[in-house]
């Protein structure tokens, strides 16, 4: 993946896609695209081409998520009870990034968890279906289970974090906890450094951010770094890429937590889900250190198929070592 990332971004500031439309992995163009007013998300009722099966509702582009899934108190509060229950050998997907998201928002939305978790994972495609078209299994989960949601809670902003807010909470945290794995001299660096947690979160978001490809449709003619880009075509930004620029970072493919470094932030409707999806991380990461000495891969990470958007963790083994066993 790197190496295709590279070549696109070696090849120019916007690239001609195989499949027609442009593709940038540039920190400088993924800003300007961002910023620029004729490039919007692509959503129902908007014709743009590639014509793609199920882009986002147009409602939920435009929602705000309700108070509340973004308060640190909450999701430490959350996660402490959530790490608690984890036992030595554990899948940390399912066990933790993916149940603690739905823990808050069970919270935060009055709905038990046993009802919500199974419709919102059911929508964990919605994110990567603007791109990429599922199976049809999967397709027809997907929809059927957000219908479901929206009867159930009878508002876009409630709708956008139980589908949208629930996948990319997930999904940065499982980002982050397997950068954690990869680097275990971390581990010890959370109770050093009162804040370490906020950091690998940030850090987490410029290398392996929960929106990897951000796709954007030209409201009408425009350039875009030297590139005429016709209305109806699309741009898709590949911020992971655009986080690793060489142009704009020192020793960019680096795990560097404290480097300062600002990760480029996805449009609509992600950024406003963004603060839900740190607050999420942040506790699970700073309970989870709190209580275990270390952890362990006992196995590879494994992540979704046809999940361009997200690329989403399915599965990421461990075991965990309590401070019990080191004492």
């Amino acid at each position: 993946m790197t190496g295709a990332v590279d070549r696109i971004r070696r090849s120019g500031a916007v690239v001609a896609a195989r499949g027609g439309g442009w593709v940038s992995a540039r920190h400088d163009v993924a800003v300007a695209a961002l910023a620029h007013p004729l490039l919007e998300p692509p959503h129902a009722g908007r014709p743009y081409a590639p014509q793609r099966p199920v882009p986002l509702p147009a409602a939920l582009l435009h929602a705000e998520p309700p108070s509340g899934v973004d308060s640190a108190e909450l999701a430490a509060s959350v996660a402490a009870a959530v790490v608690a229950e984890l036992p030595a050998e554990v899948d940390l997907v399912p066990a933790l990034a993916a149940r603690l998201p739905a823990a808050l928002l069970s919270d935060v939305l009055a709905v038990p968890e046993a009802e919500l978790r199974p419709p919102a994972e059911a929508t964990g495609p919605l994110a990567d279906a603007v791109l990429c078209a599922q199976t049809l299994a999967a397709t027809t989960a997907m929809l059927d289970a957000a219908a479901e949601l929206d009867r159930r809670l009878d508002d876009p902003g409630r709708l956008l974090v139980a589908t949208l807010g629930a996948t990319l909470s997930s999904t940065l945290l499982g980002n982050a906890l397997n950068r954690v794995l990869e680097h275990p001299a971390e581990w010890d660096r959370f109770g050093e450094c009162p804040g370490h947690a906020a950091h690998v979160v940030a850090e987490t978001l410029r290398l392996d951010p929960p929106v990897d490809a951000y796709p954007l449709v030209a409201g009408a003619d425009l350039e875009l770094a030297g590139q005429t880009v016709r209305a109806g075509e699309q741009v898709v930004l590949l911020l992971a890429g655009a986080g690793r620029d060489p142009d704009r970072y020192e020793r960019p493919e680096e795990f560097r937590p404290h480097s300062g470094a600002v990760a480029p932030v996805p449009g609509a409707p992600f950024a406003r889900l963004l603060p839900m999806a740190r607050a999420v991380s942040v506790a699970a990461l700073t309970a989870l250190t709190g209580r275990f000495a270390r952890a362990e891969r006992t196995g590879n990470a494994v992540r979704a198929y046809r999940a361009p958007v997200t690329r989403r963790l399915l599965s990421l083994p461990a075991r965990l070592v309590s401070r019990e066993e080191v004492a």
